[in-house]
């Protein structure tokens, strides 16, 4: 049993490492066919019975698939994290450690935008918020 639940963390780690990729739905997919690939084989090595002992393998195994199977998808689909910091906004390529004046990607050639190119976009004007006691208003009779 433990064994099952290290083999589905492990996958779940594989296909959250991928997602958004075709490798992530693959390893998902993978990951759920595995199990029921185990079971076909201990059918056909282990003579058939009537056990109780062989229902409850098969529902462990068939229940690890769909488990797998969902949660993989599931996780193959949500969305990459963003980088943070300098990085091209077309291709995500670092820009960290380039003088940003002028700067174009050296990868796609997208001209840089963000703060240190002089093209930035201005700040909103914050408002800043009063500080200290709060004024008393005389109520109108």
């Amino acid at each position: 049993m433990i064994l099952l639940a290290v083999y589905a963390v492990a996958v779940c780690l594989l296909v959250a490492k991928h997602r958004r990729r075709p490798l992530g739905y693959a390893v998902a997919l993978l990951g759920a066919a595995m199990p029921l690939a185990v079971l076909a084989l201990i059918r056909r090595v282990v003579p058939p019975s009537d056990d109780v002992s062989a229902l409850s393998i098969s529902l462990i195994m068939y229940a690890e698939a769909g488990f797998l199977l969902v949660m993989g998808v599931f996780l193959a689909s949500l969305p990459r994290a963003t980088p943070r910091g300098m990085v091209c906004a077309r291709c995500h390529y670092d820009l960290g450690g380039l003088d940003p004046a002028g700067l174009s990607c050296p990868e796609c050639g997208q001209a840089w935008r963000g703060k240190g190119s002089g093209q930035e976009e201005p700040e909103p004007e914050r408002i800043p918020i009063p500080r200290g006691p709060v004024k008393r208003r005389k109520p109108h009779l």
